[in-house]
């Protein structure tokens, strides 16, 4: 029997969803309100059903910063089947391509 468990966000804008996508085994949350972008692991998720699904690991501002997006205003994310671990990053004022590896991001365009 598949348990479903949710995975919960804070009420309010800072929990606002504007986006989801798949990466390999990876949920790829959009928050844009806080201008971040969440990641779950789903194959740990699955193996913990019995606890709360914990992320990943999370992209801001801050990360964005240090390979030199100094704005960062994700709105909607995509991937392409061609090429599963790149992530096409739809922003305010841009379309960042970002390679996204087990312990970095790399920002490829």
């Amino acid at each position: 029997m598949l348990e479903i468990r949710p995975i919960m966000f804070p009420e309010g804008p800072e929990g606002t969803i504007s986006s989801i996508e798949f990466v390999g085994h990876y949920l790829v949350v959009v928050l844009k309100h806080v201008k971040e972008i969440v990641f779950f692991d789903m194959i740990k998720c699955y193996e913990n059903r019995e606890r709360e699904c914990e992320e990943s690991y999370r992209i801001t501002s801050m990360n964005m910063t240090r390979i030199g997006v100094h704005y960062f205003s994700p709105v909607q994310v995509y991937t392409s089947d061609f090429h599963p671990y790149v992530l096409f990053v739809q922003c305010l004022d841009r379309v960042l391509i970002l390679k996204v590896a087990a312990t970095n991001i790399i920002k490829l365009a």
